[in-house]
């Protein structure tokens, strides 16, 4: 842990609860309180949570300012659970829909938001198209987890946007969250009938890894009028329909 962090937690919460959170990260504790999260969170000491918990939760990397509050949100690539987590703080009111591919995620995920009633949990990869058996190679410090269409990695199977809406029966997605490490390029690249009605996208493209996912975004969005603005590492669109 970093002074920075502490400066920062000390700015967002003041002395005696940033320094209690910084403590808590820097000796490694395993669960955390936050100040405005209604249950506590569980990280799993020497990962990526720490950062990615600092990240959502202090940061608020986030945080979309909306006037009007979402009802159905879908957090694909929802890791550990800590962005449905801030979701359903935020938003208590919303049905909060989280996809994780990986399983040792969709465990931590499972434990940190058993405890909200308006999170729904999936434990499979978002791709074009449902029932197909992908693969998954995961990051051994969970940084993240790839999907492709490959022949090696762990099987799991993928679940479309598409199936959600019929599902669930939604009417709007009012904000679609997307960090699923380079498979985005595959959500978009059809069977893209959800986006009629989407309102709001906070997306991490992952070019670097998947060249592509940019261009294919932008093709997805040729039809619809809509706003784009950087976020941390995010964009964020806003479409109008």
């Amino acid at each position: 842990m970093d002074k920075l962090k502490l400066c920062k937690l000390v700015q967002k919460f003041g002395l005696i609860k940033g320094a209690r959170i910084y403590n808590a990260l820097k000796n490694h504790k395993n669960k955390i309180y936050i100040p405005g999260i209604k249950h506590e969170i569980y990280i799993r000491p020497h990962t990526k949570d720490v950062d990615t918990l600092f990240h959502i939760l202090v940061e608020q990397e986030l945080n979309i300012n909306s006037k009007n509050k979402p009802q159905v949100i879908i957090d694909a690539g929802a890791f550990a659970g800590f962005s449905s987590i801030y979701f359903a703080n935020v938003f208590p009111e919303a049905t909060i829909i989280a996809i994780e591919p990986d399983i040792e995620n969709f465990s931590q995920l499972t434990i940190n938001t058993k405890k909200y009633s308006n999170i729904i949990r999936i434990n499979k990869a978002l791709w074009h198209t449902d029932g197909l058996a992908l693969n998954l190679s995961v990051d051994n410090s969970h940084l993240g987890s790839h999907i492709s269409n490959h022949k090696t990695g762990q099987k799991i199977e993928s679940i479309s946007l598409n199936y959600l809406v019929k599902k669930y029966n939604i009417k709007s997605i009012d904000l679609l969250k997307i960090d699923i490490e380079g498979a985005e390029k595959e959500i978009f690249r059809k069977n893209t009938d959800w986006l009629a009605i989407t309102k709001k996208i906070l997306i991490e493209l992952h070019d670097r890894k998947t060249p592509g996912c940019s261009k294919q975004l932008m093709e997805a969005l040729t039809n619809y009028d809509f706003t784009i603005s950087p976020q941390a590492e995010y964009l964020y669109i806003q479409i109008s329909h």
